[in-house]
């Protein structure tokens, strides 16, 4: 299974720069293979075709939350994930901070608006039938906003299973995302 994400435009806050280690994100990325989590090495893609880009992006390597989420509920023999090339600019170095607090605190909300996200997988089984997903949107801030409130509500109206959860464990995905594409975010399973 791999995981590629890209944001393009829409700006950053601060708190992102703030937290964005590039070095443990863009070059000690891991996967998971065989059970266990390894230095993911090289890439195993160096572009991805993304349904909503004219050609493919150039991608990197990168720390990715399903790396970690995902095996604790789907046996695979392989993850990794991958970032498109927006953030390639910052994998030489953190920013200083002097140069963060210069920034706005966050994008406009014109900026936001004009940001655009999208998350594509891929997986192959043992007997090589593939299945695709994608799911993408606008507004990476908001949507994320809209993302946690909306699971905060579910876990007090519906309840989930004791424990640390992958958001798949804890809600319905179909569900989730068909709640989501109410809000503006779309999506899509396809297999062949």
């Amino acid at each position: 299974m791999t995981v590629a994400a890209w944001y393009r435009g829409g700006g950053v806050s601060r708190g992102t720069l703030r937290s964005f280690d590039p070095v443990r994100m863009l070059v000690d990325a891991v996967r998971h293979e065989d059970g266990a989590w390894t230095t993911c090495g090289d890439a195993s893609h160096q572009a991805w075709r993304f349904s909503d880009a004219d050609e493919s992006v150039p991608v990197a390597k990168a720390a990715l939350p399903p790396v970690i989420t995902v095996p604790r509920h789907v046996e695979l023999g392989r993850l990794e994930s991958l970032l498109g090339s927006s953030f390639d600019a910052l994998a030489g170095g953190a920013l200083d901070d002097a140069v963060i607090d210069s920034l706005p605190e966050g994008p406009s909300d014109e900026q936001r608006r004009l940001g655009r996200w999208t998350i594509s997988v891929q997986a192959v089984s043992p007997v090589g039938v593939t299945t695709s997903g994608e799911v993408g949107g606008t507004d990476t801030y908001g949507t994320t906003a809209m993302i946690a409130v909306e699971a905060a509500r579910r876990l007090v109206v519906d309840g989930a299973p004791a424990g640390v959860l992958a958001p798949s464990q804890a809600f319905d995905p179909a569900s989730f995302l068909g709640f989501l594409a109410d809000h503006g975010v779309r999506w899509r399973i396809s297999r062949g």
